[in-house]
């Protein structure tokens, strides 16, 4: 008689792989997952909740909420930290308990699309929306007020601050150009201060000793000379090797994340791309192609942003999920320690967003900033959180026609608290089975313990069975937590099962 075997699903240091058939990934990758998150290790989590910044209630409530186009904390001389807000028409920062305004007599235009690139230059918070006048801002009490822009331009796509100077690109009369301010000194600007690329530009981020340019055809690079008659040199590094494919640059300016371990990360047309300063691209996303990036707006992805979250070496990419979604309303994440990818993360709309006193937080168009990693809180904004994740279906390794008979599945959890989770069975060829598990955390007093019930101490991790059924050579197990304050954390998964044999299919699906 054939003995009982297990397979080990996990830990989960593959991350999500939507890019092959679940049939087909190895056994530490999932196939599938909303809502939950990948920790070091491997192991998978709900993920935290989002609450309203301060718990401050809508701007503009209840007649007409406005979109929430930029955020974030502006580091005054001396360290003060000020957050601020863009919200329709206005500027704001928060004082007193409360968003005040500091719009000051210059003009905001409202809209969705108005999103704006903001850096910190000379002591000055910079923003520009490439609708209006950019806009500068010197901290705590004062009006926001228009800077003294380049030649005859009014506006501008992207900004950035490197070496001394205010960096401005895409203006309105030279989509190819970039403008640099006087050193130390945003308001003044040279005739011939500028640089032209023949591609429009599309965003600027500091790199390495270098400013990077992100143009629609490749990257370039300014470096410094130290000739005062030519301070920079230029240089196209993406797209100038005839022997490698026509590559560009980023398609959103606001989605260019620049590492600590010297790379750029940023959003493209076809995917996720990472570039390290040599002639050419690296694509980072290749999970996520086929059964998820097709489904994405390419059309709105010139409006994705990022943020990189630091404390948990997580990359967050919001992106537009569906035909016809104009907001990003998916996050997909990269954790660049294990190099894999999780998400989405779902249940909002966003427009903007900065990491605010170490934390994400993310605006949308209903006049609230939010904080997006609320500490042991498991619900958005008062409502619960729909959770799940699914494992491979990988077969036995040694025998992957071998139809298998399924008897039980082992689950490895965390002492998390007192709460159900759904366990599913999937299968092309078995109807499969739905139990719960629960993730029984606390301990009892010895005087109080019930054999077979109670936990006794501390345990750092538990282990309950749920029922498997019927005969395929693979299955899946997908595990779901739809309640609000519910957290629960799985570290690996075994299915037990009997070789059978090899049998003769007769036919697609369950038989």
């Amino acid at each position: 008689m054939a003995e009982m075997r297990s397979l080990n699903y996990g830990p989960f240091d593959g991350g999500v792989v939507y890019s092959r058939a679940v049939e087909d990934l190895e056994f530490n990758e999932l196939s599938a997952m909303e809502n939950i998150r990948l920790g070091l290790g491997g192991f998978v989590e709900k993920r935290r909740g989002f609450s309203k910044y301060q718990s401050l209630s809508a701007l503009g409530s209840p007649s007409s909420t406005p979109t929430i186009t930029a955020c974030g904390e502006f580091h005054e001389p001396g360290q003060t930290e000020i957050d601020f807000i863009v919200a329709g028409t206005a500027f704001y920062e928060y004082s007193s308990s409360a968003w005040t305004a500091r719009t000051g007599s210059v003009t905001i235009s409202a809209g969705d699309d108005n999103v704006f690139e903001w850096v910190r230059a000379h002591n000055k918070l910079i923003l520009t929306n490439n609708v209006d006048p950019v806009k500068k801002w010197t901290g705590a009490g004062d009006n926001l007020a228009d800077i003294t822009m380049p030649g005859s331009a009014t506006r501008a796509r992207t900004v950035s601050y490197w070496d001394n100077r205010l960096w401005l690109g895409n203006t309105e009369d030279n989509d190819d150009r970039i403008w640099y301010s006087n050193n130390d000194d945003v308001d003044t600007w040279g005739s011939t201060s500028y640089f032209s690329f023949g591609t429009p530009v599309v965003g600027l981020e500091a790199f390495q000793n270098s400013l990077s340019i992100h143009t629609e055809d490749g990257i370039w690079t300014l470096t410094p000379t130290g000739n005062a008659e030519y301070p920079y040199q230029k240089q196209q590094r993406v797209g100038s090797n005839p022997n490698l494919p026509v590559q560009g640059g980023a398609i959103s300016g606001r989605s260019i994340l620049s590492m600590p371990d010297n790379r750029q990360i940023f959003v493209m047309r076809n995917g996720i791309f990472q570039w390290t300063g040599g002639d050419e691209i690296e694509k980072l996303s290749g999970p996520l192609d086929i059964g998820y990036w097709p489904e994405l707006n390419l059309a709105r992805l010139k409006y994705s942003f990022s943020v990189y979250f630091a404390q948990e070496n997580e990359a967050w990419f919001f992106l537009p999920y569906g035909s016809g979604q104009t907001l990003m309303n998916h996050i997909m994440i990269y954790n660049t320690e294990m190099e894999v990818w999780f998400g989405p993360y779902t249940g909002f709309t966003r427009t903007s967003a900065a990491i605010i006193d170490d934390l994400p937080h993310a605006g949308g168009d209903g006049g609230i900033l939010y904080g997006h990693w609320t500490t042991d809180t498991y619900n958005d904004d008062g409502a619960a959180i729909a959770s799940y994740f699914t494992t491979c279906a990988t077969p036995p390794e040694e025998e992957p026609t071998t139809r298998n008979r399924w008897y039980y599945a082992r689950t490895y959890f965390d002492n998390t608290g007192d709460y159900d989770v759904a366990v599913e069975q999937e299968s092309s060829g078995i109807a499969g089975t739905m139990e719960i598990i629960n993730v029984l955390g606390g301990k009892v007093a010895i005087d109080s313990f019930v054999l077979g019930q109670d936990l006794l101490g501390t345990v750092r991790m538990l282990s309950m069975d749920s029922d498997l059924s019927g005969y395929d050579p693979h299955t899946s197990l997908k595990y779901t937590n739809n309640t609000k304050d519910e957290f629960f954390r799985i570290r690996h998964v075994h299915p037990h099962y009997k070789e059978i044999g090899k049998r003769r299919k007769r036919k697609a699906g369950i038989e």
